[in-house]
């Protein structure tokens, strides 16, 4: 029985992932929630299916390990530029302040000691990467002005606990800690260094040649050993697993292939982080949580309470709309899982009563519980303020989320139609998600400056990493009718808006999808594609006098571009006539 034990656990873990899933589904609650009570139930204060293990300890933190690699693809050196403010101005002073408020009340109230005041105050100034980013997820926020904010906050936070854990660990071995934070920042800025160097000059051609093959299976296993082996690295260099996941993560972001990349490993993200939060849940105890409940809510009041103060104040410095603020504060006011390894060391251990450590873990616990909740209410906030607001801001992001006219259209086939379509939409400040197949093709758009991902458009969690469940409508570039009829009944049920637009050869063709709901044009225009465009212009509410204008340029250009084979097959006419 000995041998298969692990595996009979690994069993406990799935059942228990399943049927919280489906539950969670039925009863439109976030997963969260339903993992940690789920860790309540299953951990060794409950039914003791759980077994605290390294086994069990390493695979729940690789599961934040992916989620570090899935926010650097997203979060790519453009991006950290663009989000500067947030990055270098808004998170250091969030940061900042709530560390000086924790650690005055670690200092004041608890006695413990200035060095151990201040981890203890960093430690609960930081917000759970993977709650947020799951509720964002959730929310369908990623993306938005308000899920980038909260992904720079995260960052500069994950990048501040790794100096953090130096401290800690400088305190307690009695190092020279001006030493260890230089050492500290000259290795994190050789292995930024290193990962992009080597990113560009070695993975971004291996992945290029690795296109050839269109084997997607090639691609999980890259990403998972380029995910594990910078991970280890920058730990075996004294940073953190975490630090190199995100790393890779932001060289693979500048990639065309950050889309699949992130489709093939997202499973594993998921699976794994399910696993961290059961982990966090099987930590709390729920007799020594009734017998202290008064002091754990206490705490975790206190705790949430002053940084949803510090986060909007800070926001507010920074002239952030009010629903806004409303959001970004509940969302990020939850403790930190990074606490619980720094709480766990021997520096605190050995300075802090027992009992009122494992008081502040099921306090920090209890927060990551109740942010799922604590959102519903602002989100629900947040709308009510969008409706008496009358300001710009609140009426532009309305516009964004509600108006047909700013979501992008969803391209598959970046042929002749598809790159006409998409110049028609940039032209027109239609954003536009573009999807290719073939290796060649997808090579050409990419060079000839079109913003494509590449990868099987038939896989259907290919469309939720790019991004389609905001799209206005689809068109089919290179239309596959037997892929066509598969997909078909999925598509209509999780899509049933969205209108379907497909460029056919013939009338027989046309009739297949018109029996599928989809609208059908015959790309014989100049140049091809032109029908589809028009009709979307239309659809999108431009003018026949713009769209007219934008028919006018690309028939020039068109012109001017067979201009040249017009004039050779000329001389050559000319010369065979003469001979």
């Amino acid at each position: 029985m000995y041998g298969i034990e692990p595996l009979v656990h690994a069993i406990y873990l799935l059942a228990t992932g399943f049927v919280v899933m489906l539950a969670c589904r039925y009863i439109r609650i976030s997963p969260i929630v339903g993992f940690l009570i789920a860790g309540v139930v299953i951990g060794p204060y409950g039914l003791a299916l759980l077994q605290d293990s390294d086994t069990i300890k390493l695979l729940a933190k690789l599961g934040v390990v992916f989620l570090l690699f899935d926010i650097g693809l997203h979060f790519s050196f453009k991006s950290a530029w663009t989000l500067r403010r947030d990055l270098f101005g808004l998170a250091p002073m969030q940061v900042l302040l709530c560390s000086l408020i924790f650690s005055a009340i670690a200092y004041f109230m608890f006695g413990a000691n200035a060095n151990v005041a201040l981890i203890i105050g960093v430690s609960l100034a930081l917000s759970s990467t993977a709650v947020v980013v799951q509720i964002l997820a959730d929310l369908r926020q990623s993306g938005s002005p308000l899920g980038n904010t909260a992904k720079a906050v995260l960052v500069f936070q994950d990048i501040a606990a790794v100096f953090l854990l130096i401290f800690a660990a400088t305190i307690n071995e009695g190092g020279n800690l001006g030493a260890e934070l230089y050492d500290a920042v000259m290795k994190t800025f050789f292995a930024v260094a290193a990962v992009m160097v080597i990113g560009h000059f070695l993975l971004a051609p291996l992945m290029k040649s690795m296109a050839r093959f269109n084997d997607p299976e090639l691609f999980t296993l890259f990403g998972l050993l380029i995910v594990l082996v910078t991970a280890v690295a920058t730990e075996q260099a004294g940073l953190s697993l975490t630090l190199g996941a995100f790393l890779a993560g932001m060289v693979m972001g500048e990639t065309p292939y950050r889309v699949l990349l992130q489709t093939e490993l997202r499973p594993f993200r998921s699976l794994l982080l399910a696993l961290f939060f059961v982990t966090v849940g099987a930590m709390l105890n729920p007799v020594a949580l009734a017998g202290e409940a008064g002091t754990i809510l206490l705490m975790m009041v206190v705790l949430i309470t002053v940084k949803v103060a510090v986060f909007a104040l800070v926001l507010k410095l920074y002239g952030r709309a009010p629903h806004q603020i409303v959001e970004l504060t509940f969302l990020l006011a939850q403790g930190s899982e990074f606490a619980f390894v720094v709480l766990g060391m021997p520096v605190i251990t050995q300075a802090v009563q027992a009992e009122l450590l494992s008081q502040l873990i099921a306090a920090i616990a209890l927060s990551m519980l109740a942010t799922p909740f604590l959102m519903i209410m602002a989100r629900r906030w947040s709308v009510d303020l969008c409706r008496k607001l009358e300001d710009t801001v609140c009426n532009s992001e309305r516009q964004t989320l509600v108006g047909a006219k700013f979501k992008p259209v969803f391209i598959v086939g970046m042929n002749d139609v598809g790159r006409t379509i998409a110049r028609a939409l940039r032209t027109h400040d239609i954003p536009y998600i573009a999807v290719e197949r073939d290796r060649e093709r997808f090579l050409d758009a990419t060079a000839a400056g079109y913003t494509v991902a590449y990868g099987e458009a038939s896989d259907l969690r290919f469309w939720k990493a790019l991004g389609v469940d905001m799209a206005q409508a689809m068109v089919l570039a290179t239309p596959r009718y037997e892929i066509s009829v598969q997909l078909n009944p999925i598509v209509n049920k999780l899509y049933p808006d969205m209108p379907r637009y497909a460029a056919v050869q013939d009338t027989a063709e046309a009739k297949q999808y018109a029996e599928l709901g989809v609208l059908t044009y015959t790309a014989n225009g100049v140049p091809r594609g032109l029908e589809i465009a028009v009709a979307l212009l239309n659809d999108f509410g431009i003018s026949e006098e713009r769209i007219q204008d934008w028919m006018d340029d690309e028939h020039a250009a068109t012109i001017e571009a067979l201009a040249p084979v017009a004039v050779e097959e000329l001389e050559a006419a000319a010369a065979t006539e003469a001979a």
